[in-house]
């Protein structure tokens, strides 16, 4: 079995509500099995390099092809959210941050 993680880029929409503040980029791995949520502080060249090492496969991921089937991107997005809650402490609705998949790190 392998194990799938996923780098997501979580931004303030264009609308005006902003949960997260002005011009403010999370980032975050997210384990796709477990839903497992973990802040990266690193930027996105030390994560994908580091993996690299580590032996893993990167995939580049986008908002078209995000690397996961949708039944998952699905219950992603429902960790991401669930995590904002907890780090903010406010209910951070769906449409007022941006979530995008950046890359999909695999270990066979």
């Amino acid at each position: 079995m392998s194990n799938v993680w996923l780098v997501v880029e979580v931004e303030d929409s264009i609308l005006p509500d902003k949960p997260l503040g002005d011009g403010i980029k999370l980032r975050y791995a997210v384990d796709t099995v477990s839903l497992r949520v973990f802040e990266e502080s690193r930027d996105l060249g030390a994560i994908l390099k580091s993996a690299d090492e580590g032996g893993f496969e990167l995939v580049h991921a986008n908002d078209i092809s995000r690397g996961v089937p949708p039944w998952v991107w699905d219950k992603v997005e429902f960790a991401m959210l669930g995590e904002l809650r907890k780090k903010l402490g406010l209910n951070v609705r769906s449409f007022a941050v941006s979530i995008r998949p950046v890359a999909r790190i695999t270990k066979y």
